[in-house]
């Protein structure tokens, strides 16, 4: 079978940012999404064709005395990729030890 292209126009492409004031706090919290969003993927979601990069730095790390990693997801924008992102905030967000990093998930974003 032939693998799917996974590359606009084919595929859409979300951009999971992480800011916070402390470095290593930032980058963890961005290792441990990924591990959540990774299990659910992989319990929940197995059908799901994604493709993830990073955890990286952003283009500028800092801004305003914050530092900024991101996450790229390849993949398709449909409603069972929004309920596994969707899930895999929720599960981050009741973290309490990133409670002062803020992720968000921003779709088809000019990647950077």
């Amino acid at each position: 079978m032939r693998e799917m292209m996974l590359y606009p126009p084919f595929a859409d492409i979300c951009l999971v940012g992480f800011v916070g004031a402390n470095q290593q706090l930032t980058l963890r919290a961005a290792a441990r999404f990924l591990d959540i969003f990774v299990g659910l993927a992989q319990s929940e979601h197995s059908k799901l064709p994604l493709r993830i990069l990073g955890p990286s730095p952003a283009l500028v790390v800092k801004v305003s005395n914050k530092y900024r990693y991101k996450l790229i997801i390849k993949c398709r924008n449909n409603r069972e990729f929004r309920a596994l992102m969707s899930g895999a905030l929720l599960n981050f967000g009741g973290e309490k030890e990133f409670r002062k990093v803020t992720a968000y998930a921003d779709m088809n974003a000019l990647v950077c």
